[in-house]
């Protein structure tokens, strides 16, 4: 994932950890999810940096509930096919759960965790809280649970589609001390 070359002082990445802490602790709270998991995305989804942008259309183009969400002269944009921010939050996704700014407000880390965070808790309830197939959704989109026999649920032995993502996911999460 390409960065900006922007120096950011000593001062203001402190500013900026202890923003994202304390929005972290927050969100968690309210949506009632494992700390360790959001900090364990951030950690894969961004590298921790609070500017990351990504353009993806292939992938949003196979999402009806994303383009329902944008305008014809927005599906046009790059801005609205990206992900933001610490979270990598999808500007459909985000509009999806009521969001009504501009694509680029995701990059504040407030809106970014908040977004994600709401849809790890609609991955939790789908998921009948199962930390490895909530990991799996949140990458490789919100219609995972069709990877598995239109049911929902992984069988046993069966790789998940992005495999070494939630492998590197899990691993963190592990790290930061979360718990199955």
């Amino acid at each position: 994932m390409p960065f900006p070359k922007i120096y950011l002082s000593h001062e203001t990445l402190k500013s900026l950890n202890d923003e994202k802490e304390r929005v972290t602790r927050k969100w968690t709270q309210q949506f009632k999810l494992q700390p360790a998991l959001v900090k364990a995305i951030i950690d894969k989804e961004s590298m921790d940096y609070p500017l990351a942008y990504r353009v993806d259309r292939s992938v949003l183009k196979k999402q009806a509930w994303y383009r329902k969400t944008i305008t014809t002269a927005q599906k046009q944009l790059d801005e609205c096919w990206a992900s933001y921010g610490y979270m990598q939050v999808l500007y459909g996704l985000a509009r999806h759960y009521g969001y009504t700014g501009i694509p680029f407000g995701l990059f504040e880390p407030n809106l970014s965790i908040k977004y994600g965070c709401r849809h790890l808790d609609y991955l939790k309830k789908r998921y009948k809280g199962r930390i490895l197939d909530m990991i799996h959704a949140y990458n490789w989109g919100s219609n995972a649970w069709m990877d598995f026999d239109n049911d929902g649920i992984k069988d046993p032995g069966e790789p998940y589609k992005n495999q070494d993502y939630v492998d590197d996911v899990y691993k963190l999460f592990k790290e930061y001390g979360g718990k199955l």
